[in-house]
């Protein structure tokens, strides 16, 4: 009995499948870790200034999933 011989396309299914399943970080948008990374400010800190900019109407919060993005308003500062 031979074993069976996966797909020619096998890698171009996998990555297509890959892209509906793992969530992808929007255009022109960053995260909580990245901004604390940028400011080396505590997460703490970080999520308090995000969030008053949040508040300010300056940033705009996008959900994908269970991940969180933010992306200023207009593209403007």
């Amino acid at each position: 009995m031979e074993k069976p011989q996966p797909p020619s396309d096998l890698w171009e299914q996998l990555d297509a499948v890959i892209k509906e399943v793992v969530p992808f970080q929007p255009p022109d948008s960053f995260t909580i870790k990245e901004y604390r990374v940028k400011y080396g400010i505590p997460r703490c800190t970080a999520q308090d200034q995000v969030q008053k900019l949040c508040d300010a109407g300056k940033l705009e919060k996008i959900r994908h999933g269970n991940r969180v993005y933010f992306r200023l308003v207009n593209g403007k500062g």
